[in-house]
């Protein structure tokens, strides 16, 4: 993210919720390594030390960590302090920054009362959860999509170390263009992929990443048949209702175009 937008030696960066820091150190980073010079000039030092970084956070651990890694990362004053980035109290901060860095928590809870007034007219709720539905969308559980007896599968917690004849581990970072990418494919120990039974995959299932990059969807064919899954993906299998469920039928038009339909779909 830091590189896609490219701090310069001049930005005021925020990150509203700023856990450790590690945005903001990594920016400091990007631009000690594009932009060495800014630290033989005066004005752009002071700005970079005194000016540049500000992180908020209202969990008081978070802030010690997150004061002490940028010091570490040779960042002498940052603002780094206790708010609550939500309150109608901070309103004013609006276009403070020219940049902003943010992994906001995907858990958690808000107080309502003090939420700027701004925000409660997008969303109305308590929760911090990215799950909210502010504009009604019709939302349909993804077990409607599998036919009865089946399941959705989820996968492996913890893998372990890449193991040379191990059982193939498909990850999020493994699904391309609406494949599986078999060449970066990583292996897991068999004893490991033993106590997971559920992950295993018996082809012709969809792929859908479910943390992270969500929403990304592939089609796991009998190329991968007993690979297992990295946990944030879900595998689902025979579809029955597909007039549900026409956007995964439209993407598998687009991307599949050379594989034969399966009997659920014709």
């Amino acid at each position: 993210m830091v590189e896609m937008t490219a701090p310069q030696p001049t930005d005021l960066i925020c990150d509203p919720a700023c856990g450790t820091a590690g945005f903001l150190v990594a920016a400091g980073e990007y631009l000690r390594e594009r932009h060495p010079s800014l630290l033989h000039d005066a004005k752009l030092r002071k700005h970079f030390h005194e000016k540049m970084f500000h992180g908020y956070d209202f969990d008081n651990t978070m802030l010690r960590i997150g004061s002490m890694n940028m010091l570490l990362h040779g960042v002498e004053n940052p603002d780094i302090r206790y708010r609550d980035s939500l309150a109608q109290d901070h309103a004013a901060a609006e276009e403070a920054y020219t940049l902003v860095l943010a992994n906001p928590p995907f858990v958690g809870s808000l107080d309502y009362e003090n939420t700027a007034k701004d925000l409660l007219q997008i969303v109305k709720t308590k929760k911090t959860d990215p799950a909210i539905n502010p504009r009604g969308f019709p939302i349909q559980p993804l077990l409607s999509l599998v036919r009865e007896g089946d399941a959705i599968n989820y996968g492996v917690v913890q893998p372990g170390n890449d193991c040379d004849n191990g059982v193939p581990f498909i990850r999020v970072g493994d699904l391309i263009d609406g494949r599986v990418n078999h060449e970066s494919l990583k292996r897991i120990d068999p004893s490991i992929e033993s106590t997971y039974k559920r992950s295993r995959l018996r082809g012709d299932e969809i792929l859908v990443s479910c943390v992270g990059s969500i929403g990304i969807v592939a089609l796991a064919d009998d190329s991968v048949r007993d690979s297992t899954l990295r946990v944030r993906l879900l595998a689902c299998r025979w579809l029955i209702q597909p007039a549900e469920c026409s956007w995964l039928r439209i993407l598998g038009r687009h991307l599949f175009s050379d594989i034969s339909p399966t009997s659920s779909e014709r």
